[in-house]
Formats: structure tokens, C-alpha cells, sequence
């Protein structure tokens, strides 16, 4: 449940050692203003030297805790010539390469989550794959993390659906109305103390308890210092170390019932070394609390090296070793993401995998509990916490809002009611759409570069992919970008300090939300796309670009592990002028998809503009009117009170925080207090919730757009 009487302040604290491998030297924190992922919320109608500073020292902590580099410590048990191999039979045709995450259930069955391949099953005893996917229960055919609990239930992160889990007999999903209030899962662990499932998502925490059968969440809105949680780790007494996407690491104890969490952030000025007593980088991609005897947990790895290995299979190449599971008297087991070297992998010298004899057949677990629905009384404390706020967003700041996984390419009506710009979807360029007056939208290059302007290129003339961005002018969607050129590795290398892509805006007065849209369409396709990840950060405009390079940004955010497609999602205030700075951080291309306004306070043109005529100022697509002619239950009551009172707080600085947690909290309250399907509807589109039933009207709408034109 979320709990109204957690508060936001915390203490930076260095506490015990943990050993965290990074993946940036820049060190400046993400911005502490509060955030949410409010998809637009808005009313709707009644090679050269390096750069210094923050953009310097890219890559100067490799992130060895990808183990990468596992071939070296594990030289004590196998000479360093070995060479990674297709494991347990994995076919590389059949199942694809690019698992993404591997668990391993108590009768050693092995569990391989795939990207876009569903989840594979390796029975020991029969020695045989099984796969599972979206048609046998799961959220969605991408699993980024597994874990499997005391009861040897198997859990499955997903994209944009919440958890899966499997309790020998069948799945059930958990979204963000019965189980995690975030969509995107990067990471899953089971505490040591209690056994308690912890999921990191890119809302914060969800943690279920299987003894008290129930759901708590940490957020910004409980005490985190930022909501993107990349991964979890414990140690021995049950305390949690969540490592954020770019503010350090958060730390809390069952003492308090992790009710108290401490920052452990980097020093301000950049790392010497890779490794050390503390953090390096805000930048972190693993964390390991070495509480173990053996194992990988407890080796050191702090040799520099490149994130890559040769694998010995039909065509070598280079393959990002997403997961690395170490499990006593079983070979290694890597999962390996590339077209051709990728797939579950072992060393070539290892011995067999050997599975365990199984005793007596122990009955099936239950599922987990749902999360109950809302109490009534919880609205009264989190109405007089929103009441307490006074202080507004001042013109010229930023804030961080949150990730939207769920949306895709699927933007009109959603995202742009200002301003749209679709990178490279134009014949010769980008396709821009101004809808509101007082806004503008450019791209361009940072200072250090060769080039003299960002590269537009659109991969095709139309795509089906859920993921590429609907364009209205072509009727259809097509993967398109803008980038900074760094494909080209003889111009700029990896250890090139840029070039990066800067986004110039400007916004009229009142609170605006600036979205960018992120998609690595190439991942699966490019050796190279498959390491993009970008730290994005935001600046007030000014006449001087070099000051920006050494500057603190207003906000900041990473982009990471973005198949899927993303939205990033900024609060700023206008009249102000910005630049947003998204650096490559030693990334093969850096790429932008498209840039979105929305105006979130305020009052919108008396005309606004129409998006282009082709069907849609016929077929008009928008959310349904609110509806007045029925009598709410007192729960559903208690939840638009609340709603209303969330739109009114849009401008203040210390509600960014509490907009999301809160708003689902409404939303769970209206479905259980049966409110109409027309309210649900509306406030789907308010915070970027998407069921089928919206996604069939979204491809309605455009079909009719289309005969509209015709």
C-alpha cells in the first residue's frame, strides 16, 4: 500500500561497501525535484581532446559488473582459452539471440527470459525447451528479470506489463492495478531475511509478502531519490540496496521495515579508478553486495575491458552478456545478446550440466495474492499531504517526470498538443507540427564534433512495428531519427567525447511537459546499436554553449535498454528557454525519435491547430467527456475528489513527486468503487495507461482518418 506519512528528505550517507560497477564518470545527481509520469498530464477541456566537466571521462569505469570480464576470475577452474558455446541446446534459430535474464527453480530447471522471444524452460530430467508467451499468460513476450521465490513460483519482469508469475500449473499477470505500479521491471531479487519478492521498476520498488499476503511500493512520493531502479541486491540482514538509473544507490533496512531510506552518491568530482570502497558514478548498472563465501559474488573484478567477448559459434562476433548465472557443481551460464553470437552460452571446457535427482513431487503453490483495492480511509491523509504545498515551479526550472514504456509509437491525441517534431520523417528531414503558438524546436550537434549538423535518415518507407511512430502526413509509421553522426567510428571513436545531440526549445508561459520519444530500433539488427545509453540532461538556455559543458544540469535522466521504445518524460515552466543535452556516452549513434510539448497548466489557444488534414479534422480522436449524470460510491468519490485536487497541485514543486502513485491510487480506487468505464477511460489517457480495448480505438481512429482522406 502507499503509505501517506513517508516523506521525501534524505540524508547522503556513505554507509557499508558496496561494490558497484558504473558505467559514467559524470557525477552530478539527477535533479532532486520531484517527479512523475503523467504522459503530457495536462486539464483536459469541461575525435579531438575531451570536453571537461560533466559531459568528461566517458566511459572511464567500464560496467564490469555486466561480467564481462567473468572469463578471468573463473581461470582458477578453467584455463583462460576457453571459449563460450551454445548451452543445454539452446538453438540460436529457434530461440533466438538475444535472452536477456536466467533463474533457476529448485530442481535446477533452467529459465531463460528472451527480448521479443517469450520465456524458455530447460527441463533437466527431460532435457527438453519449453517456451512460453503472451497466449499462455505472460504480461508480454519480453522478460527482463526472473527470480524464483521460497515456493519455487517463477517470476517474470516484463516491457510494459508488470510481473508474470508461475506456480508449476499456470501464469498470472500483475499490472499496475493488482500488482507493480510501474510498467517496465529491470531487475527482481528475493530477500534473504523474510524471503519478500522486491521488483525494481521504472516506478519505483513493488515488494510483495507472501506472509502478509499484500503489496508495498517505494517511490519518490516514500522517500527514494529518484524512481528509475535498475537493480536490486541485499545483504545477509536483509538490508536493500536499489540501484537508481542515475542518482546513486538508495539504501534501507528491515529495522525500520525500510521505511527510511539513506543516498550513497558520488563524490563531486570524477573517479580515479573504477572501482573503490565507494560509488564512482550516479551511473550504475549492477550491484553486488558480496555478503557471500563463494561464487561470482565474492571475486573482484576490476580489470578494465570492452563490452564484448568472441564467442565460438557459426559466426563469430561480439556479444553483450546480459545476465551471468554462477550455480555451485553446474557449468556457467551467459546470456548473450547478439544475432549471431548471442544466446545461452557456457564455456566449452566446462563440465556438464547435471541435474539434481528429484525426491517426492511437492504440491502447487498457490498464486500471489492481487493487491487489495484502496481503503477508503487512505484518501484523507493523502489529500492533507497534498494540502500542505504551497511552493510553484518557477519559470526556467526542470524537473525529472518518469518513463513511458507503454505508449510506443502510438502518440496522436497523447503526446504534442504544442509542438511535434518526428525526427527524419520528412522526405528531406523532420516533419514538424506547431499546433500552439510560442513554441519552437531544434536539434543540433554539441560543441565537440566534426560535423557541422545532426544527420536525419528514416530506415524505411513504412513499418508495422507497434513501435515506430505513426506519422499523420504519411498515413503510416516509419522508423526515423536524427543523430549525431557517431555511427561513423573512424570520425568517432568510442572513446570520442561526443559529438552528442542538443535539443534548443522554447516554451510560453505556464507548466509544460517536454517528452522525448527513444526507440534502438537497430539493437537486434547492428553489432554495435545494442550498447547505446545515453545520459540526458537538462539546462537553461544560454548565449555561451561551452558553459554548458562544465555546468549543473536542472535535470537528468539515462536512457538504457530501449528496444522497447521509450518516453522521457520533463517538467519545466515557461517563459524560459532550454537545452537539452543527450550525450552518447560512448554509444555507436546517438539517436532521437521525436520531441513532444504539452501544455499542463495554463489556459490553450482559443484555435489551436489541427494536425495535418488528412482525415483527422473529420475523425476527431480524443479522450470522452467526463461523465456527470451518475452517483459514485464513496470510494469512487473519495478518488475524483483527489484526481481534481492532483490537477490542481500540476504547479507546485513538491506534488511532482506524489502525481503518479497518487493518480493510480485513484484509479485502483475508481475501478473498485465500479465508477463509469467513460471516467477510467479519461484518466487512462491522463497518465499513459493503455488496456486493448484503447489500442483497438487508437487503430479505429486511424483508419478513419485514412478514409476520411480518401
Amino acid at each position: 500500500m502507499i503509505d501517506p506519512d513517508m516523506h521525501a528528505p534524505l540524508q547522503c550517507s556513505h554507509g557499508p561497501v558496496v561494490h558497484a560497477g558504473v558505467d559514467d564518470a559524470t557525477h552530478t545527481p539527477c535533479s532532486q525535484g520531484n517527479g512523475i509520469n503523467l504522459s503530457c498530464i495536462r486539464r483536459l477541456p469541461p575525435h579531438g581532446p575531451p570536453a571537461h566537466g560533466y559531459n568528461a571521462s566517458r566511459r572511464a569505469a567500464v560496467a564490469f559488473y555486466i561480467l564481462l570480464l567473468l572469463l578471468t576470475p573463473l581461470a582458477h577452474a578453467a584455463p583462460a582459452t576457453a571459449n563460450l558455446v551454445p548451452a543445454l541446446g539452446w538453438d540460436l534459430k529457434k530461440q533466438g539471440g538475444f535472452p536477456t535474464s536466467i533463474a533457476v527453480d529448485a530442481s535446477e530447471n533452467v529459465w531463460v527470459g528472451t527480448e521479443g522471444n517469450g520465456l524458455w524452460n530447460y527441463d533437466a530430467a527431460k532435457k527438453q525447451w519449453t517456451q512460453f508467451t503472451a497466449k499462455d499468460g505472460l504480461g508480454d513476450d519480453c522478460v527482463y528479470a526472473l527470480a524464483v521465490d521460497k515456493l519455487n513460483r517463477v517470476w517474470a519482469g516484463h516491457l510494459n506489463h508488470g510481473v508474470s508469475v508461475y506456480n508449476g500449473d499456470k501464469w498470472r499477470n500483475y499490472g499496475l492495478v493488482d500488482g507493480p505500479i510501474g510498467d517496465r521491471v529491470f531487475a527482481i531479487a528475493i530477500s534473504p531475511k523474510d524471503s519478500d519478492v522486491w521488483i525494481a521498476t521504472d516506478l519505483g520498488i513493488a515488494r510483495y509478502s507472501e506472509k502478509r499476503q499484500d503489496w508495498d511500493y517505494y517511490t519518490r512520493a516514500s522517500g527514494l531519490p529518484s524512481d528509475q531502479i535498475q537493480s536490486i541486491a541485499f545483504d545477509s540482514k536483509g538490508q536493500v540496496y536499489a540501484r537508481t538509473q542515475c542518482t546513486g544507490v538508495a539504501i534501507a533496512g528491515p529495522d525500520d521495515n525500510y521505511t527510511k531510506w539513506r543516498s550513497l552518491t558520488a563524490p563531486d568530482s570524477n573517479p580515479a579508478a573504477a572501482a573503490g570502497p565507494d560509488v564512482v558514478s550516479d551511473l550504475i548498472n549492477k550491484l553486488q553486495s558480496g555478503y557471500r563465501n563463494s561464487g561470482a559474488e565474492a571475486r573482484s573484478f576490476v580489470e578494465h575491458g570492452e563490452l564484448e567477448v568472441l564467442a565460438n559459434v557459426d559466426k563469430p562476433g561480439a556479444a553483450l552478456i546480459r545476465y551471468t548465472l554462477i550455480v555451485p557443481n553446474q557449468p556457467p551460464l551467459f546470456a548473450a545478446y547478439d544475432e549471431f553470437a548471442g544466446g545461452l552460452l557456457t564455456l566449452d571446457n566446462a563440465p556438464p550440466f547435471k541435474p539434481i535427482v528429484s525426491g517426492t513431487n511437492n504440491p502447487t503453490p498457490k498464486l500471489p495474492a492481487p493487491a487489495p483495492p484502496p481503503a477508503l480511509d487512505d484518501a484523507k491523509p493523502l489529500a492533507a499531504r497534498l494540502g500542505k504545498l504551497t511552493r510553484q515551479i518557477a519559470p526556467g526550472e526542470a524537473f525529472y517526470l518518469a518513463d513511458d514504456w507503454r505508449t510506443q509509437g502510438d502518440w496522436i491525441g497523447r503526446y504534442g498538443s504544442g509542438y511535434v517534431k518526428l525526427c527524419g520523417m520528412a522526405l528531406y528531414g523532420d516533419q514538424d507540427y506547431a499546433l500552439e503558438p510560442g513554441y519552437e524546436v531544434s536539434l543540433q550537434l554539441g560543441p565537440h564534433h566534426e560535423a557541422s549538423s545532426p544527420a536525419w535518415h528514416h530506415d524505411n518507407d513504412s513499418s508495422d512495428d507497434l513501435r515506430s511512430l505513426y506519422d499523420p502526413t504519411l498515413e503510416h509509421r516509419r522508423d526515423a531519427q536524427e543523430s549525431d553522426g557517431s555511427e561513423d567510428s573512424k570520425t568517432y571513436p568510442q572513446s570520442y567525447d561526443g559529438p552528442d545531440l542538443w535539443v534548443r526549445t522554447k516554451v510560453p508561459d505556464g507548466v509544460q511537459c517536454l517528452s522525448l520519444y527513444f526507440f534502438n530500433d537497430d539493437a537486434h539488427a547492428n553489432a554495435s546499436s545494442k550498447y547505446r545509453d545515453y545520459d540526458v540532461q537538462v539546462f537553461p538556455a544560454t548565449q555561451d554553449d561551452t558553459k554548458l559543458q562544465t555546468a549543473a544540469p536542472l535535470a537528468r535522466t539515462r536512457v538504457t535498454d530501449f528496444w522497447g521504445g521509450v518516453y522521457k518524460q520533463f517538467l519545466v515552466r515557461g517563459p524560459a528557454a532550454y537545452i537539452v543535452r543527450i550525450g552518447r556516452n560512448g554509444s555507436v549513434g546517438t539517436r532521437l525519435q521525436a520531441v513532444f510539448l504539452d501544455r499542463v497548466t495554463g489556459d490553450a489557444s482559443d484555435n489551436p491547430g489541427q494536425l495535418p488534414g488528412f482525415g483527422f479534422d473529420s475523425s476527431l480522436y480524443q479522450p470522452p467527456d467526463e461523465p456527470s449524470d451518475y452517483h459514485p460510491t464513496p470510494l469512487t468519490d473519495a478518488a475524483v475528489n483527489l484526481w481534481t485536487q492532483l490537477d490542481d497541485a500540476l504547479s507546485l514543486r513538491g506534488a511532482v513527486g506524489l502525481q503518479m502513485p497518487f493518480r493510480i491510487w485513484c484509479y485502483r480506487a475508481a475501478i473498485a468503487g465500479q465508477a463509469p468505464a467513460e471516467l477510467l477511460e479519461r484518466w487512462r489517457w491522463q497518465i499513459s495507461i493503455w488496456i486493448p480495448e484503447d489500442r483497438k480505438k487508437f487503430d479505429d481512429a486511424i483508419k478513419a482518418a485514412r478514409d476520411a482522406a480518401k
